[in-house]
């Protein structure tokens, strides 16, 4: 029982971290989104999916 309570601590803690790590590193808010440092990266405007006239 010990064995199965520490894994279960540990599953949280790991999980826990993990989501902290990706979320600092991934930001997908609008500004980083439709920018780059690399002057070569090809960005899409955000109504680029419309259709011509809509």
């Amino acid at each position: 029982m010990k064995a199965f309570l520490s894994a279960i601590v540990a599953l949280a803690v790991i999980g826990t971290g993990a989501w902290a790590y990706l979320t600092r590193e991934l930001d997908y808010s609008s500004a980083s989104v439709y920018s780059s440092h690399n002057p070569g990266a090809v960005r899409l405007s955000p109504d680029s999916g419309k259709r011509p006239g809509e």
